[in-house]
């Protein structure tokens, strides 16, 4: 491991609608991160606000193209509000429209509002949501 990164430290985040959720998902993502031996703070992080930006009858899982750019402008303002000390950023990279939707520069800007102003970010696609917790 290089030298720098050795102090360096991992935190992971979840978004939150509510308090009760809170500490649920907060036990969840903890057994989880336990299971699969990854030393690393959870952070609980509350969005209602961010989710109000988001236009009613919007789906919570509509390709990002489909959500207005309040919202993902939100969602910018959130997880740099919580990074501004972080040497690099993970997210996951939300799913393409479908080509024959024609609505590949909606999705392009909606990347480029989302990563505006960050610091380094990966954008990470996974095929399945498949974790091992056994070798």
């Amino acid at each position: 491991m290089s030298s720098k990164w050795k102090s360096a430290s991992l935190r992971v985040f979840i978004c939150v609608n509510s308090l009760q959720d809170m500490h649920i998902q907060e036990q969840q993502l903890k057994l989880l991160l336990q299971q699969l031996r990854i030393k690393a703070k959870s952070v609980m992080v509350p969005w209602d606000h961010d989710v109000a930006q988001m236009k009613e009858g919007t789906q919570a899982n509509a390709n990002i193209a489909e959500f207005p750019k309040t919202f993902v402008s939100a969602v910018n303002e959130m997880i740099r509000r919580n990074s501004s000390d972080t040497a690099v950023t993970f997210l996951n990279l939300p799913v393409p429209p479908s080509p024959s939707l024609n609505r590949s520069e909606e999705y392009m800007d909606a990347l480029r509002t989302l990563t505006a102003d960050l610091p380094p970010t990966l954008l990470v696609c996974g095929l399945s949501s498949v974790i091992s917790t056994g070798l």
